[in-house]
């Protein structure tokens, strides 16, 4: 009527078997995905320390253009 007691436990053996390897790829997926992510991560942290400098060279640009314009200012005055 039922199945033989070593019959069930190979069987929930091989169940609990596929189940490891189920968890064991889902793991290895996720890492994948972490390390996707640390890595775009670390590209932005990058990206926003070259938009940082160019923003200071363009500040600085900006102050010595303005100084030129208010010497130049200056020299119409006199």
């Amino acid at each position: 009527m039922g199945y033989p007691s070593s019959e069930l436990s190979r069987t929930t053996a091989l169940i609990s078997d596929m189940d490891y390897q189920t968890q064991i790829a889902n793991l290895q997926k996720t890492r994948s995905v972490v390390e996707t992510i640390q890595q775009s991560t670390l590209k932005i942290y990058e990206d926003i320390q070259v938009a940082r400098k160019n923003n200071e060279v363009v500040l600085n640009e900006a102050s010595e253009a303005r100084d030129v314009v208010e010497g130049l200012g200056n020299k119409n005055e006199k």
